[in-house]
């Protein structure tokens, strides 16, 4: 009987861990610094993939909605959600958001030429990690990136329309 109410227990607890919403945040062109309106933090350039808690009730309802972002590039120019309602019932726990860049901004040969930059630095990254021997450049400290960010997921995705977004499932 105590045996019995221990796996049950087990199981209960087991079973309330929930799943947590992946979303990667994309700027097109990348490298633009994501921040979250609220409360003004930088999570760093694009791409950057958060994670959320989905409450039971979200779950239940099938979407989260997630605060304001905003994402601006080394020119200045920037785009921004006031929110975004995770889809969960139609994209699953993986989600792509992308920004993209408004034509009319002026600047944009500097926003892809530092997203070129950074792409040579994201490769170089990689190369030095697969020798495992320090970088031998490094970029200048205004286009220095988190190490969180240099590593992005291999991952395919799905996008369509949702409402007036632009939303990818990602796997």
């Amino acid at each position: 009987m105590l045996r019995n109410s221990i796996i049950a227990v087990v199981f209960l607890i087991s079973g309330c861990a929930s799943k947590p919403l992946y979303v990667t945040y994309v700027s097109d062109p990348p490298g633009a610094v994501l921040y979250e309106d609220a409360t003004g933090t930088r999570f760093g350039y694009t791409p950057v993939t958060l994670n959320y808690q989905v409450s039971d009730d979200e779950r239940e309802q099938g979407y989260k909605r997630l605060s304001g972002t905003t994402v601006k590039w080394i020119s200045g120019a920037s785009a921004n959600y006031k929110y975004i309602d995770a889809d969960i019932n139609r994209f699953g726990y993986n989600q792509t958001v992308t920004f993209k860049r408004p034509d009319d901004a002026p600047g944009r040969e500097a926003d892809e030429r530092f997203a070129f930059d950074l792409g040579n630095q994201r490769n170089q990254a990689e190369m030095q990690r697969q020798q495992n021997k320090p970088a031998p450049y490094q970029l200048p400290a205004p286009y220095q990136i988190p190490i969180e960010s240099i590593y992005p997921k291999t991952t395919t995705s799905t996008c369509g329309w949702v409402g007036n977004q632009w939303i990818c499932r990602t796997r």
